[in-house]
Parts: C-alpha cells; structure tokens; sequence
C-alpha cells in the first residue's frame, strides 16, 4: 500500500487535524495529460494513507479494537516524538498557542477522549512550467509550483537570454514559380515547449531565440504568393509553460508538421470562428489569400470584429464572392491528370458528379441512375467517346445541357423522372453555374482572399453542392498548375463535416500540400467526420466539445493508453472558450493552449 509523503498536524479546540500530503515531481516529459496522471497518484496515496490511520487510531463506536489504549498510547508517544523533533529545529516557534493546543491534544489521544479529522494535499513541482492556482481533485487541494516559484525558493536568478544566431539560407523555390517579394525581419525561432515533442526529456530550458528570415511584403494591396518559408503564425500561449504557440508548416525542429492542413473543432459558443479568423487574419498578413466557405454568414458580418472595431472583411481586405450571383465554376469541368498533362476519362466525372448529387439530394437508387444516365447523355452530345481520348480534350458540357436532357426525359416517362427533378431544380434553375463561365475568373479568385457567400443560397442542399463543385475547381486548377514549394492559397471550409464524405475533399487532401493549397476545416459536428479526415490532418485544434463529440476527439489524438485518452476527453469535456487542446508534430501527445480570438487582435 502506497502512503503519503508528508502529514502535518496541528489542532484546533484541542482535537487533531492531519493534513496529508503527496509530492510530485515533473518534468518536460509526458505532456499536460501528466498532471492529471500525478494528481490521481497524489488523491490514491492519501486516500490509502487515510484509511491506515482510520483503521489503527480513529475510535469506533461499535466494534473498536480490543487493543485501542495500545494505540492511543503509540499515537501519543508517536506525535510527541515529531512534536520534540520540531520544537528541537525550531519550527514552532512562531506559534507558541499551537504547541500549547499540540500538547492537549496529544494528551486527550492518550486518554481516548479525542476526534481526528483528516485534510490532503498535494504538491507538483514542475521545472518547465508555471505555477498554478490551486484546485481541488478528488478531496485533494493540489498547488502545481513552477519554474518561477522553484527558483525563488532556491534563490536561483532566471538565465539571460542566449545571442540570436544567424540562420543558414532558405530551400530554393521551384524554377518555374516566381518568388514572393521579400523583407528581412525578426522572428522569434521555436522555444523547446513550441519545438520539442513533450514525451522527450529536456535537461535545460533554454531562452527563446530569434533568427531572420523572408517575409512576404504585405503593405500591397494584391496578395502575392507567400513563400513557405518563415511562414509561421502565432496562435496564442501554452498554458503549461507560459510560451508562445506558432504553427509553422516548414521548421523541421524537432520534426515537421505532417502537412498544411488544419482541423477546428470545437462545440457552439467555444470559439471555433474566432479562432478560425484569427489564423487567417494572420495568413493575410503573410501575403496568403484565402478561399472561404462560409455557411452561416458570419465572415461576411459586422459583428466580427478585432479589438480595434475593425470587420474581418476589413482586416484581411478580403472580397464577398456570392454564390446566388453565379460562380465561374463548370461542375461537369474534366480535371487534368497529373501524370500525362492530359483531361481525365470524362467517364470518372460522370460517376463521381452523380454519386456526389445523389448523396447531397438524397437520391434513391433509380433517381441515382436516371441523374447519371443524363449526365453521360450530356457528354455524348458535346462529342465525348468512351473510348477515344482525343475527344475527352473538348469542351465539357454545363449544367443547362443536364436539365434540358432531364426535363425532355420527364416527358418521356415522366414517374421517376418527375420526383428527380422536384429534388435537384434548384441546382439547375438558380443560375448559381452559367452556361459559359470564365475559367480566368475564377483564377483570379484564388489570388485574393475571398469569402465564399453560400447563406445567400436557397436551400441547406444547395449550399453543399455548391461547396462539393468549388472544391472541384480548386483541385482542378491546382493540377493544371502542378508542384511548388510556394503556399499559394488556402481553402477554409466551416461547417465541414457536410462534407467530410466528399471524395473530393479528400482527394484535394491528399494532394494539396504539394500543389501548395493549405486546407482549414472547422466544425462542431466532430462525430459526423469520416476517420480519414482525423488521419490526413496535420494539427488537430480540439476547443471545448460535448458528450460523443468529445470522445471520438480524444480517441483521434493518436493516443494509445485508454487513461491518456480519458485524460484528454475530460480536458476537451472542461475547457474555458478559446482554450484548446493541440495536437501535431511540434506537440506530442499535445499541449493546451489558450489561443488568441480575432476580437484581440490588432492590426
């Protein structure tokens, strides 16, 4: 049995009170879940100790120990041995009353006239971290000491900070991309909290320090591409050490990040939007534009705004593309193959465009069919060959070709036909897809950032399709313009668990990072998410969840230990607005940070 490290008695109306306490030592190593892991030791620990004490000294009032006066007399002579030791160094000194009431009480134990009541504590001195109020786990008050207050305690001055080093030369960027204009400025290079996963000891806690490096001039009003390297966004502070939090997709101390990609989670009211502005307000000060899918509106409105009254809109220069205007977008657009340089099988479009609708509109089998026969007919009639691929090169048909092929079909047979078409009207007759949209105008949305107006859009399908054929462009023309070390934009898709089964996504997921497209995804919805979302994520960004939504975030930390992951489950269950649980390669298993929301920053 596991016992207390430490018991401190004192007395009150001449009745004892034992104050046990345990005392923890941590280090860098195992993560914030390691506080939780120690504070359950300290509770067992005194609990055990708790009843050993109640078992042999504690009075019962039926069916006591037959040798009680024994123990009453080995408690007595016990505590007057540890009182003599104290008396002897000195420690009451200060507190003549105390020891006066110490010795009646003492002599009550002696003569079985006494009560015992018992207070834990406990102690986590962490040499890495910061001090911490106290809380109470499980009965316990625990106090997490830290860094400032060890070194106070031992007299130790903190060490000054070591000279800046000068950085070796960036990667060069790919012949055939332009590089970003450039300025040298200071940035602050990775602390070992932001660098260093946390299941590897640290012997030093070393200064911050700061290198120079390329950032992109961000006083033009055009957004250039930024380059990838020194691209590292702060995203607020960790609440274990204190140090500031940055994502940065290229430092490859202690490891790089997996990939560009970012997932947002958290539920209703924890700052999942803020959070989320905030990350691409600071990527537009990095030169890098984005693409925004916004379903609810909430980019576009005043309310969201940075602590100097300025709208997002205004901060990031960011342009509204709404959807019920028409986009340059042709859902039936044949993507290139990255390989041959050449159009795809028009074939894969058919099938995928019409799995795509039947999923959104929530087709039955017939109807799926129906839709995909019409889609097909479609490309024949542009001149389109199954097996010839000089034809797959054409033009590829529009949306208008679809529904005049569907509506001739209702006429035909009518049944099947009719219900399909009362479903997917509003893909057809809203005019969100011209008949000839222009391909460069939807370039030059992907140079600016633009929020993506889909609240505007007649019914919740709508908006999703819309989202599915958007995705599409991006991916297409990130294939015509092949790799690059550059980051050239970045699409941000909230609410994005509508479309975690798109095969789209998925497929721009897995591509991207070489195209240089970073991908953001925020929801609240986290168990509606298809597994390979939470496998292709690079840093995961888990605010505070409810019930299953907290659980299958924990279980998709990359934890393996049950307890680990039960730990992290009640720290996403209990956490404040704006704080989160971070996971990527910079933070194993993950740290938590209180992240920085728009409405505090400034431009």
């Amino acid at each position: 049995m596991q016992r207390s490290d430490l018991i401190h008695v004192s007395a009150s109306n001449s009745n004892l009170i034992f104050r046990l306490i345990e005392v923890k030592y941590r280090s860098s190593a195992g993560g914030l879940g390691e506080d939780a892991i120690l504070k359950d030791a300290i509770a067992s620990k005194n609990e055990d100790t708790q009843k050993v004490f109640q078992a042999r000294f504690v009075p019962r009032a039926d069916k006591d120990r037959v040798d009680r006066e024994l123990q009453n007399k080995e408690l007595s002579n016990l505590l007057r041995t540890y009182m003599d030791r104290s008396l002897r160094h000195g420690l009451l000194e200060d507190a003549p009353h105390g020891t006066k009431a110490l010795l009646e009480a003492i002599d009550k134990v002696e003569n079985g006239q006494f009560d015992i009541s018992f207070e834990k504590a406990g102690f986590i001195y962490h040499t890495a971290g910061l001090s911490k109020p106290p809380d109470m786990y499980k009965g316990n008050e625990v106090f997490v000491v830290g860094r400032d207050r060890i070194l106070a305690l031992l007299g130790i001055a903190e060490e000054p900070p070591e000279t800046p080093s000068t950085p070796t030369a960036p990667p060069p960027t790919t012949p055939s991309q332009p590089k970003a204009k450039t300025t040298t400025t200071a940035t602050p290079a990775p602390t070992p909290e932001e660098s260093t996963p946390q299941h590897v000891p640290t012997s030093t806690i070393q200064a911050p320090q700061v290198i120079l490096g390329p950032v992109p001039d961000v006083e033009k009003t055009a957004q250039p591409a930024a380059t990838s390297y020194g691209l590292r966004l702060p995203l607020g502070k960790n609440i274990d050490n204190g140090k500031q939090v940055f994502w940065d997709p290229v430092v490859t101390t202690p490891k790089k990040l997996t990939n560009q990609y970012v997932l947002i989670v958290g539920k209703s009211g924890a700052g999942k939007t803020q959070t989320a502005s905030s990350f691409l307000w600071e990527l537009s000060k990095a030169g890098v534009p984005s693409i925004i899918f916004d379903f609810q509106g909430e980019y576009i409105s005043g309310n969201l705004t940075n602590a100097e009254g300025k709208s997002f809109l205004e901060c990031t220069a960011a342009k509204v593309l709404d959807a019920a205007d028409g986009i340059n977008v042709n859902p039936l657009e044949i993507p290139l193959d990255p390989h041959s340089g050449k159009k795809q099988n028009f074939v894969k479009v058919v099938y995928q465009v019409a799995n795509s609708l039947a999923k959104i509109f929530g087709l039955g089998d017939i109807q799926h069919a129906i839709l995909r026969d019409a889609i097909k007919q479609a490309f024949v009639a542009a001149g389109f060959v199954v097996n010839n691929k000089e034809t797959w090169q054409r033009p590829a048909p529009n949306f208008s070709a679809v529904w005049a092929i569907l509506k001739q079909m209702e006429e035909e047979i009518g049944g099947n036909v009719r219900n399909l078409n009362l479903r997917v009207q509003p893909l057809f007759e809203t005019g969100v897809f011209p008949e000839n949209p222009d391909p460069r105008g939807f370039e030059a949305v992907l140079e600016e950032t633009h929020v993506l107006r889909l609240s505007n859009l007649a019914t919740p399908e709508l908006m999703v399709a819309v989202s599915r054929f958007v995705l599409q462009k991006i991916y297409a023309d990130m294939l015509a313009k092949g790799p690059t070390h550059e980051m050239r934009v970045f699409a941000v898709v909230d609410e994005a668990h509508k479309l975690s089964y798109e095969e789209t996504l998925t497929e721009l997921i897995r591509e991207a990072r070489k195209y240089g497209v970073g991908v953001l995804l925020a929801s609240q919805s986290v168990k509606d998410f298809d597994r390979v979302v939470f496998d292709m994520v690079g840093t995961k960004i888990a605010l505070q969840l409810e019930g299953d939504d907290a659980k299958v975030m924990a279980e998709n930390l990359g934890l393996v230990d049950k307890q680990e992951r039960d730990v992290a489950r009640q720290f996403i269950l209990n956490q404040a607005p704006h704080v989160a649980l971070v996971r990527s390669n910079h933070f194993e298993p993950y740290i938590q940070a209180e992240l920085t929301p728009f409405y505090k920053t400034k431009t």
